[in-house]
């Protein structure tokens, strides 16, 4: 059902490079490759994209219905055909049982929620992006982040730590990946965590109406930068996963409740 018609629709839609198509991390990189391809590209991101296979919330639809993504529109027979595919997958997985069986992004993903730890490296990383302002109006993330709103940047490093490694973030995916995602792209093969870079970027240069603000630097004066600190914590986080087959991290937290 994807290749013959969904696939045809997702390449016509969303496949601009600068959308979802081309490399990167973001926007969402799932119209990628080939029909056959980019099947097994946009299954990595069923939590992200597809609503775990639900109509009513895969994000593939609910944005374009809303009528504002990107002056993106679908016919109400692609609204049906991406519907009716997405029905069918969640019918056949449930068929046979597998209905949540992760992705490769997934365990990706899940490996390292499991490795993360909550550090002074962790503290002050979380501290410094909520406390980062724009260059507009001097605004401080966790000013309209606080409680996440697409983003996660709340003072208080405990919950922000329960958050990224638990929480789905009601735009599509994990609150997590706002910071860490998955290139899926550079070396499909190999797909890797990295810090979401692409993301920030986007919203630093304004886009969506974002206030601007500098990515590398901080108007505070902080020294480390945000996104320095955000750096160490990523590679202190790589090297436990790394080390995983010899010094195991913990189990996933992702869908959990923080204890």
């Amino acid at each position: 059902m994807f290749e013959p018609a969904v696939a045809t629709i997702i390449t016509a839609k969303c496949s601009n490079t600068a959308c979802h198509g081309g490399t990167g991390s973001a926007p969402t990189k799932f119209a990628v490759g080939t029909a056959t391809t980019m099947y097994d590209n946009i299954l990595g991101y069923s939590s992200r994209v597809l609503g775990d296979f639900d109509k009513t919330t895969a994000t593939i639809l609910s944005k374009i219905a809303a009528g504002n993504h990107n002056a993106t529109t679908y016919t109400a027979a692609e609204v049906k055909s991406i519907g009716d595919w997405l029905d069918a997958e969640r019918t056949a997985r449930a068929a046979a049982g597998t209905t949540n069986t992760p992705s490769a992004r997934e365990l990706l993903l899940q490996k390292w929620s499991g490795c993360m730890v909550k550090t002074t490296e962790f503290d002050a990383f979380a501290t410094a992006w909520a406390q980062k302002t724009t260059d507009t109006n001097n605004t401080a993330c966790q000013q309209c982040h606080v409680n996440g709103q697409g983003f996660w940047a709340n003072n208080d490093p405990l919950r922000s730590f329960n958050v990224l490694t638990t929480a789905k973030n009601p735009a599509g995916g994990w609150f997590m990946e706002m910071y860490f995602t998955v290139d899926m792209t550079t070396d499909p093969a190999n797909p890797k965590i990295i810090i979401n870079r692409d993301f920030m970027t986007r919203a630093a240069l304004g886009t969506a109406q974002h206030e601007k603000f500098q990515l590398d630097t901080d108007r505070n004066g902080g020294t480390p930068t945000a996104m320095a600190k955000l750096k160490t914590y990523y590679d202190s986080t790589m090297l436990k996963v790394l080390a995983d087959k010899t010094t195991p991290c913990g189990p996933s937290r992702l869908g959990t409740t923080p204890p």
